[in-house]
């Protein structure tokens, strides 16, 4: 999501009002942040933010919730790279529909790649940090010898 700017009257790019209550774009605006720090600043004019002050919190309350799940992603992510996992971190389609070139990364920056059915690769969340031995339980997976993410080899 872009933000909305506009043009002072000395003819200086200044972000305009986020609000959309009656159209408002009017500046000076100030930023005003995520109570939980989890989305993006948000810039309102004076008169707007008395308007949307007391709701602020509620409106954000998902953010608390997606938050936290994405600290406890990452807290699985490192635990899964201290144990010296391979973990997901590109993936791309190739001339056969149906097969997918995965590579994987350790804590260290080593990678491997791996060839597996596109229903093998979509059987896991992309969000999810996911090792090979993931996938194993849903296909085969075929390890490869070129790490190249656009080699068929």
């Amino acid at each position: 999501m872009g933000f909305i700017t506009t043009q002072n009257e000395r003819g200086r790019e200044v972000y305009a009002c986020e609000a959309n209550m009656e159209g408002c774009l009017d500046h000076p605006c100030k930023a005003h942040k995520c109570p939980h720090g989890y989305c993006q600043r948000y810039y309102f004019c004076d008169n707007c933010w008395k308007l949307i002050k007391p709701i602020w919190r509620k409106k954000h309350d998902q953010c608390k919730t997606s938050l936290e799940a994405y600290n406890i992603q990452r807290a699985e992510e490192q635990a899964l790279l201290i144990q010296g996992a391979f973990l997901r971190v590109a993936a791309l389609g190739h001339d056969n529909p149906d097969r997918v070139k995965v590579i994987f990364r350790n804590q260290t920056g080593l990678e491997k790649a791996y060839f597996m059915d596109r229903s093998t690769y979509h059987a896991i969340e992309l969000l999810r940090p996911v090792t090979p031995n993931h996938y194993v339980a849903f296909g085969s997976i075929q390890e490869s010898q070129n790490l190249d993410i656009y080699s068929n080899q």
